[in-house]
């Protein structure tokens, strides 16, 4: 699929579709509870590939929020979100003065980029010494399948490389811990099968996204609602993606060499 029919297929379900509405009820549970200012509403925020700007909008309740993507498409509907700062750009060159945001929101990017480190790097120049970066990415490279073809992932990963990846950078991780957990054999078990069923090889990688009868939307949407509040005490030991909180590591040197380039 090419940019501009993903863009459309996120706009049709970004709203109400349990994976979508799930993820961010879990990711914005985290930040309340990881962020340095907790009672503070004036925040400057940059969401990092912001596709067609739902996890923007959710964004807005911590402040202030900045939202890049290279899709001239899905800023487009950005846009019908009432989302005032877009810009259009690449993770790879943020157009950031060093230290500017609060919180930077990397939302199921990384798999995108051949080179996660450099993103993270840039990602951390923007970033205030006392803000904090939250990650999500696919998880399980074992479970690769044709929606990983179909959005153009480069990988999967585990607890391990996702953590290897953010010291490299010279990101310290808070917490991190998997999520689509309580659904994640069924779910496995689904992109397996497909994945072994696509016989033709010259047919077009489709997504996941389709339409389920309402009560199984609700079911699945409640499940993760669930997650994330044990997300709040604890973690999950196996998902179908992962989600890590960080911050900058006092005891790096990759700042200063981040700095200084610029």
């Amino acid at each position: 699929m090419d940019h501009t029919q993903l863009a459309d297929q996120y706009t049709e379900f970004d709203d109400e579709y349990w994976w979508f509405v799930g993820r961010r009820k879990i990711f914005t549970a985290l930040l309340e509870k990881y962020l340095v200012y907790p009672n503070k509403t004036n925040l400057k925020i940059l969401d990092v590939g912001c596709g067609t700007g739902g996890n923007s909008k959710a964004l807005t309740q911590f402040g202030d929020v900045c939202a890049i993507d290279y899709s001239l498409t899905a800023l487009n509907h950005a846009r019908e979100r009432r989302i005032n700062k877009l810009i259009n750009c690449s993770a790879l060159n943020l157009p950031f003065r060093p230290e500017t945001f609060d919180i930077i929101a990397v939302l199921d990017i990384l798999a995108y980029f051949k080179d996660d480190v450099q993103v993270l790097d840039e990602i951390r120049s923007s970033l205030k010494k006392d803000g904090t970066v939250i990650i999500s990415v696919p998880a399980f490279q074992s479970l690769w399948s044709n929606h990983d073809e179909a959005v153009r992932h480069l990988r999967r990963y585990n607890s391990k490389c996702l953590i290897k990846a953010i010291r490299d950078s010279g990101l310290q991780h808070l917490r991190i811990s998997y999520f689509v957990s309580f659904v994640f054999p069924f779910l496995a078990l689904y992109r397996i099968m497909t994945r072994r069923l696509k016989l033709d090889k010259r047919t077009d990688a489709k997504t996941d996204l389709f339409r389920l009868p309402i009560f199984i939307d609700k079911t699945l949407r409640q499940i993760l609602f669930f997650e994330s509040k044990i997300l709040r005490r604890g973690n999950l030991p196996f998902g179908l993606s992962l989600l890590c909180i960080a911050k900058n590591d006092p005891t790096s040197t990759k700042i200063n060499e981040i700095v200084n380039r610029r």
